[in-house]
């Protein structure tokens, strides 16, 4: 197109039929940029049709933000009075009708008409071109940044092999910069010298067509340290198949090769500690069944190895299936379980006790499995088992102890008020017991209340349970019964197991039981209440001769309370000095004499007045406190004795012994202590025991009494003709006097029928040189039949009432003492 001012155009016709046939849209305008013709294609690229734009701005066709940039280039155009326009193949933005953008490429030039400056414009739609264009720079901008940025180490090398591109990864793993590299260094420089010849082979393949894949390489880095790589590469040939260039990356592992030999050696020390651990380990899958273990776990259910348990694979060692699925639900929510306890069946069907550690443990393409460490903790469990039983169990009977049958009782009564039935405490207490102890000594009485724990299980219903408390009390819960009168029949049922004597060491004893019954709800609701007045109720049993069974009620509780307050208050009677001694003279019968005075106890409460030996000995000899106070009685009898033999002639004195006192192994050390402390002859303390404590173990009795003797102490057996009349022991004890029981003394009269039993009694004394004192003589008529019975040396009382020491000092001062 003619670019000068004043050039003449074809005709007319010529110039139409190659506007209308250009593909490009062909616009004139003139110097205001008024659009005053435009070809057909204008419609294609723009929208418009010719006719729609003729007297229109060219500026119509561009965005708005180009109309004042167009109009004021036109202007500066004219205002210049250039020949030729400077837009020659501009590149901008355009506007279809519809209003999307599209990209222009403008050529102008101007020309005459007429006189008149005009311009055509020859305009081209290259959207599409600069769109490709646009993604080819894009694609090469991703690209270049792919390349350089890639993590992964990128190269090329030429036919040569050297280097021809880097990116910045391949760099940081060599530690080289690019202008080392490029154009200087082939790769086969870098690797290590044992790795040259591989490379070499590996550069053939790729000459051949081939492709190189993760080939390992030791790569020597410029510092002269060196890298694991996998290196991988492909090659453009050209026609004749010869190498133009090869690309290639490398990727450094030298971490992952030195954390796969650290996960090597991390399991080759896991598997060491599993096969050397001396808890059992071993892995199940989903199902079960083992297929791994230790030598441990083995032995645990019973194989001799590891190899030994896995050749059986065994899958159900649980003893309880339950246990099994109850675990397997756990850890697939859990994951991971510790601290359970379970039982194991061993090869041989036994149970052993285990405590378990469990993981859950899922990996990719991989079944999921159980891993487990096992604790045989089977002699633990077993300890437990015994220290539970024995805290909840007697040691010596095997019976319950109190806190289990407190527990019982708890539940029975419970169950017994929903269910409107009763529940009975029955409290046993042994009689005599503390006797048979005593004398028989203590194995023996071991074995008395292992024979009775016996005798009371076989002898209740399925039902009943019998505890021991402690010492010889045992108690019995007795849940579901219709009324009281089915405890009395438990009650005499063990009256009657006790009615048998029992064998112990080659001998029969025979003992009897005392039983308080309380029953709920009238006796009480819970446990305490009813323990406490079953307990009452026995020591009711008690007061009314033993033997016997007794149910709570209000007086019989009243009496038991009084009996623990008075016990309470004996307790510290001693250091209260609340305890005295009167003393009852002996008087000869044949002349009048006091020869001797016996020493009797009293206790002056500073409430309740002068109490009586018969309410508080019993007390103190089942509390043992009649150890201690009978020690007491002696000190003080020996020293009230030592006061008199210094001011008057020779006076004897009698002191009652405890069975208790006389079996204490310091007894004969306490005698011989409180003499030497009086300064008293040995043969001026009288010592008394009873005929029944005297019996019960004869050959210890018999070592004692002849110790005493050796002392010089002299011995009388006191209330002759209750127990046993053993006759044949009187001539083997080294006795020295014999005391008549005061019931055949107060029952005295001519023609009694208890007459005769005296008078061979003191017949028999006198065979053996033995004295005879009749206790409690208070009437002259039984003075008179005494001295009837012509014993010269029978000795009675003529005071009934006992005297304290400064009243007897008058007695004795008014009588001529022998």
């Amino acid at each position: 197109m003619p670019s000068e001012e004043g050039s003449r155009l074809p005709s007319e016709s010529v110039t139409r039929a190659i506007i209308e046939c250009a593909t490009d849209a062909i616009v004139t305008i003139d110097d205001k940029s008024t659009i005053l013709s435009a070809n057909i294609s204008v419609d294609r690229i723009f929208g418009y049709s010719p006719h729609d734009l003729i007297g229109k701005s060219l500026t119509v066709l561009m965005p708005p933000e180009l109309h004042q940039r167009h109009l004021a280039a036109m202007a500066r155009f004219q205002a210049s009075g250039a020949k030729s326009f400077p837009w020659q193949a501009v590149r901008l933005p355009g506007l279809r009708k519809d209003g999307r953008a599209i990209e222009l490429e403008i050529s102008f030039g101007q020309f005459t008409d007429n006189g008149s400056r005009r311009f055509v414009g020859i305009i081209r739609d290259v959207t599409e071109y600069v769109f490709a264009e646009r993604k080819m720079r894009e694609g090469e901008a991703r690209y270049r940044d792919l390349f350089e940025n890639s993590p992964l180490g990128h190269h090329s090398l030429g036919s040569d092999r050297q280097f021809i591109a880097v990116n910045t990864a391949f760099l940081d793993v060599l530690g080289y910069s690019k202008d080392d590299l490029i154009g200087r260094k082939s790769l086969r420089d870098l690797l290590s010298p044992s790795d040259a010849e591989r490379f070499d082979r590996h550069w053939d393949v790729l000459a051949r067509g081939g492709a190189v894949d993760n080939v390992a390489y030791t790569i020597i880095r410029k510092d002269g340290s060196t890298r694991n790589v996998l290196i991988s590469a492909s090659a453009a040939r050209d026609e004749a198949g010869r190498i133009v260039t090869t690309r290639g990356t490398m990727l450094d592992v030298t971490q992952l090769r030195r954390a796969e030999e650290s996960v090597r050696r991390i399991s080759e020390r896991y598997r060491s500690l599993v096969d050397h651990n001396l808890a059992g380990v071993y892995f199940t899958r989903a199902d079960g069944s083992v297929f791994d273990c230790n030598d441990a776990f083995a032995q645990i259910l019973g194989f001799a190895s590891r190899e030994e348990l896995l050749a059986s694979s065994p899958s159900d060692f649980y003893v309880q299936a339950t246990d099994r699925d109850a675990l397997l639900a756990r850890l697939q929510t859990e994951r991971f379980v510790t601290g359970i306890e379970s039982t194991f069946r061993t090869r041989d069907g036994a149970s052993k006790w285990v405590l378990q550690n469990l993981a859950w443990m899922t990996r990719p393409g991989e079944d999921p499995r159980i891993e487990a460490s096992v604790f045989d903790i089977t002699s633990r469990k077993m300890a437990e088992d015994r220290l539970n039983y024995q805290a909840r169990h007697d040691s010596l009977t095997g019976l319950p102890n109190t806190a289990m049958f407190e527990e019982r009782l708890r539940h029975s009564i419970d169950a017994a008020r929903n269910t409107h039935r009763h529940t009975a405490v029955l409290y046993l207490d042994l009689d005599g017991f503390k006797l048979i102890n005593d004398t028989l000594g203590h194995h023996i009485g071991n074995d008395l209340l292992q024979l009775i724990a016996y005798r009371l299980q076989s002898a209740l219903r399925q039902e009943d349970m019998v505890a021991r408390l402690g010492g010889d009390e045992f108690t019995i819960v007795a849940p579901a019964l219709r009324s009281a009168e089915d405890a009395a029949a438990i009650a005499e049922k063990i009256g009657r197991v006790f009615a048998e004597p029992f064998l112990l060491a080659g001998r029969e004893v025979s003992i009897s039981v005392s039983i308080g019954i309380a029953v709920s709800p009238a006796d009480g609701e819970d446990p305490e209440t009813l323990l406490r007045n079953a307990d009452i109720a026995m020591y009711r049993a008690k007061e009314l001769g033993r033997n016997t069974y007794v149910f709570c009620s209000k007086s019989g509780s009243r009496r038991a309370m009084e009996r623990m307050a008075l016990e309470t208050d004996l307790r510290g009677a001693l250091g209260r000095n609340e305890l005295h001694l009167h003393f009852q003279p002996q008087i000869e019968a044949g002349t009048g004499s006091v020869i001797a005075v016996e020493a009797l106890l009293r206790w002056q409460h500073p409430s309740r007045g002068l109490i009586l030996p018969t309410e508080f000995i019993s007390i103190a000899e089942e509390s043992r406190l009649i150890v201690p106070i009978g020690e007491w009685v002696l000190r003080e009898a020996c020293r009230q004795a030592a006061k008199w033999n210094r001011s008057a002639a020779p006076l004897r004195v009698s002191v009652n012994l405890s069975p208790r006192q006389f079996s204490d192994e310091r007894f004969l050390h306490i005698v011989e202590e409180t003499l030497r402390e009086n300064a008293l002859r040995p043969d001026l303390l009288e010592l008394e025991i009873t005929e029944g404590a005297a019996m019960q173990n004869p050959e210890e009795v018999l070592e004692t009494l002849r110790a005493l003797k050796r002392i010089g102490v002299r011995i009388s057996i006191d209330d002759f003709g209750t127990g046993y009349s053993a006759l044949t022991y009187l001539t083997r004890f080294p006795i020295d006097a014999l005391k008549i029981d005061q019931s055949f003394v107060q029952e005295i009269v001519e023609g009694h029928p208890n007459s005769p039993i005296i008078s061979a009694v003191i017949a028999l004394a006198h065979q053996l040189s033995l004295s005879v004192v009749a206790e409690g003589v208070e009437t002259e008529q039984q003075s008179a039949f005494l001295r009837g019975a012509n014993c010269e040396h029978l000795q009675g009382f003529f005071f009934a009432h006992p005297l304290p020491p400064d009243e007897l000092e008058l007695v004795l001062a008014s009588r001529i003492i022998a």
